[in-house]
C-alpha cells in the first residue's frame, strides 16, 4: 500500500464527527403504522365517495368507473407505501391531503349543523376530525422533516454498507 493510500485510510472521521443518522439505526416511530391504517380508512373512503358522486355527476359508464376507482385504490397504495418509507415529498404530500382534508370537513359540519344532531357533530369531530388533524400535524412538522432526512441518510448508509460487502466479497 502507499503512502497516499494509508494518508486517507488514516484520515477517515471518527465516529463522533459523523453525523447521529450514519451511526445509529434510525427507527420507523410506532405512530407511522397508526397513519398508515388511517390513510387505508379515511382516504379510501373518502376518495371512494368522491370518485362515486363524480362518475354519477358526469353519468360515466361502468367500466370507466371501475378503471377511475382502481385508479384511487393505486394512488392510496402509493401514499401508503411512501409513508411507510417515510419518503419525504410523500410524506408532505399526504400531510397536506389530511390538512385540507381537515379543513374541508370542519367547513362541512360547520355549513350543515342544522342538520346534525350534538352527538353526531361531536362524534364527527372526535372520531374523524380530530385523528385527520393529528396525522397532518405529525406528517408536517419540523422535527419530522428532521427524520426523514435522518431515515434516508441511514438507509443510504446501509445500502452503501451492503455494496461495499458485496464488492469486496472474496
Amino acid at each position: 500500500m502507499d503512502e497516499h493510500t494509508r494518508q486517507q485510510a488514516d484520515a477517515a472521521p471518527s465516529p463522533d464527527t459523523l453525523p447521529d443518522a450514519l451511526i445509529s439505526e434510525i427507527k420507523k416511530p410506532w405512530i407511522i403504522w397508526l397513519i398508515l391504517v388511517w390513510i387505508f380508512v379515511c382516504l379510501g373512503l373518502v376518495f371512494q365517495q368522491l370518485v362515486a358522486g363524480y362518475a354519477e355527476l358526469a353519468q360515466l359508464q361502468d367500466q370507466t368507473a371501475k378503471q377511475l376507482n382502481a385508479g384511487v385504490a393505486i394512488l392510496i397504495i402509493c401514499l401508503m407505501i411512501g409513508v411507510g418509507k417515510l419518503n419525504k415529498i410523500i410524506c408532505l404530500v399526504t400531510g397536506g391531503v389530511f390538512a385540507l382534508l381537515t379543513a374541508v370537513l370542519i367547513l362541512n359540519i360547520s355549513l350543515n349543523a342544522r342538520d346534525f344532531g350534538f352527538l353526531q357533530m361531536m362524534a364527527a369531530f372526535l372520531c374523524v376530525i380530530v385523528p385527520t388533524a393529528m396525522c397532518a400535524h405529525w406528517l408536517l412538522k419540523p422535527e419530522s422533516r428532521v427524520l426523514y432526512r435522518q431515515y434516508a441518510a441511514h438507509k443510504h448508509n446501509l445500502a452503501m454498507k451492503k455494496a461495499v460487502a458485496a464488492r469486496f466479497r472474496p
